[in-house]
């Protein structure tokens, strides 16, 4: 068992390593062109034999075994040789690809040995799709309406292509990869492909008046091809009101005078409920008025109908002072949900706005509002940034400033410049080294006392009487620091010497 095992895979490495040695050159593995274009097969051998292709390909007349040989047939069917008369190269060569010509195409030809094959190539001719729609309730529309609170699946197809379409979801110029199926079904006898993709997504209200797409993509499209279907989106949503549904209290409310509190909201559709409650005792629908005729509920009034935008007010005539302690609401249902919107008046103007607590906004005070809510946005900005940039760049500008004035000090002190330089008071250090410097101009006389005090008391030096006073300076120089006798009337700085006797040490 085991030796019939190894023989076993000592065959197929050879035959693998054959078929290397057979072949120089094979044809590509798939091959997708559209309709009219070109299609080479190239089949190169190492050694001469006898070209020859097997054929799978079910809409050409003549299907199985091929040779060069046959010209006729090779004519007929829109192949050629690229050299008939050519032992080693059994390249074919389709002029103008045709839809018939889809299949599996195998060169084997004819060697020392007997028949080998090439690994097969597929010729697809692609077929872009036939059309790109949308199925089902969506077929014969332009819209597609759906509900913010529950998801909708939408399907496109792709019809009769060669190979399969993509199919890509755009919602507003962006992708949609969730929740994507694709399927394909292949027609048994054209062999054409139908690939159909289904969406579920969940709208958002956001969405009302986005354009959802179904694009796509396939290697036959051309430029001028139309290769998406597309609706339009109509989200359904209860009422809301954007900025809240707390108004909080609005301003300039003026007992005696007549007034008006409207209230802009959105909703899809209208809304079938709608009900004002002045505190606990009135309920109003639109139209009413309170039993005293001083308050009246206004009609529903379309703001921006594209949109889905509406106003509802409330007229006061006159406002009265009991209005001020009451609080208004609005009850606002369609078949998606409801929404209640509360707001209070007053009659002062509004108050300035706390800190880090947002004002309301106040009818009739509008733009004092507006020019309070923006000085409190920049205390704001300045209070959470701290520092601000122009004081940044101050503090670092001052850093390099401070850091020059210290590099010029460090400098002008190393060289003796500006303020560092020699002054008069130093003049007689100067003229001391500048007369050493100018041929020496001291003596031997001052040599001879620079030695005597130098030297090493010993037999050759002069005794010197006890609290003797020597007079001598301290130049400083290049050279390092040397001590030079001078004259006691040319002296400019002086030291006092002691000069001490150790006592002997008694045998």
């Amino acid at each position: 068992m085991r030796s019939f095992c190894l023989l076993l895979g000592v065959a197929i490495i050879q035959g693998v390593i054959g078929q290397d040695d057979i072949f120089s050159v094979v044809p590509k593995a798939s091959n997708i062109v559209p309709a009219g274009e070109q299609v080479v097969l190239e089949c190169v051998t190492r050694e001469p034999g006898t070209c020859a292709w097997k054929l799978d390909v079910p809409e050409l007349e003549g299907t199985g075994f091929l040779t060069q040989t046959a010209a006729n047939f090779l004519t007929a069917s829109g192949l050629r040789a690229r050299d008939a008369t050519s032992q080693t190269d059994c390249t074919i060569i389709i002029e103008s690809v045709e839809r018939r010509h889809s299949g599996h195409y195998t060169c084997s030809p004819f060697m020392n040995g007997g028949q080998k094959d090439a690994p097969s190539a597929e010729v697809i001719v692609a077929v872009k799709p036939a059309s790109v729609a949308f199925i089902g309730e969506q077929a014969e529309t332009t819209e597609l309406t759906v509900s913010s609170v529950d998801t909708v699946s939408v399907s496109c197809e792709a019809r009769d292509s060669r190979p399969s379409a993509e199919l890509h979801w755009f919602l507003e110029g962006s992708e949609l990869t969730d929740g994507v199926v694709s399927e394909e079904t292949e027609d048994p006898e054209t062999r054409l492909v139908t690939t159909r993709s289904t969406l579920t997504h969940l709208f958002e209200r956001q969405d009302e008046g986005a354009t959802l797409i179904c694009r796509a993509s396939h290697p036959a499209y051309e430029e001028e091809d139309n290769r998406e279907a597309s609706l339009g989106v109509v989200v359904e949503f209860a009422p809301v009101r954007a900025e809240g549904s707390d108004l909080g209290t609005l301003y300039g409310f003026t007992d005696g005078e007549d007034k008006d509190l409207t209230i802009n909201f959105t909703a899809n559709p209208r809304p079938s409920t709608i009900q004002w409650s002045v505190g606990n005792d009135a309920y109003l629908t639109a139209g009413e008025q309170t039993f005293d005729g001083r308050i009246i509920a206004g009609p529903l009034e379309e703001v921006d109908p594209a949109m889905h935008e509406y106003s509802l007010r409330l007229t006061f005539s006159p406002v009265a002072a009991e209005d001020h302690n009451t609080t208004f609401t609005l009850r606002l249902e369609n078949n998606l949900g409801e929404q209640e919107l509360r707001v209070r008046v007053a009659a002062d103007a509004p108050p300035p706005p706390a800190i880090n607590e947002p004002q309301p906004a106040s009818e009739g005070n509008e733009e004092s509002a507006a020019a309070v809510e923006g000085d409190a946005d920049s205390e704001d900005s300045v209070d959470n940034a701290g520092v601000s940039g122009g004081a940044i760049g101050g503090i670092i500008v001052a850093v390099i400033v401070l850091l020059a004035v210290i590099a010029l000090v460090a400098f002008a002190r190393s060289r003796g410049k500006w303020c560092f330089a020699a002054k008069s008071s130093d003049a007689g250090a100067e003229a001391l080294v500048t007369k050493k410097k100018e041929g020496d101009v001291e003596s031997a006389a001052n040599k001879e006392e620079t030695k005597e005090l130098t030297a090493p008391d010993g037999e050759g030096s002069p005794k010197r009487e006890k609290g003797e006073v020597v007079y001598a300076e301290l130049v400083l120089n290049k050279d390092g620091v040397k001590t030079e006798v001078r004259p006691s009337p040319e002296k400019t700085e002086y030291a006092t010497i002691v000069g001490t006797k150790t006592p002997e040490a008694k045998e």
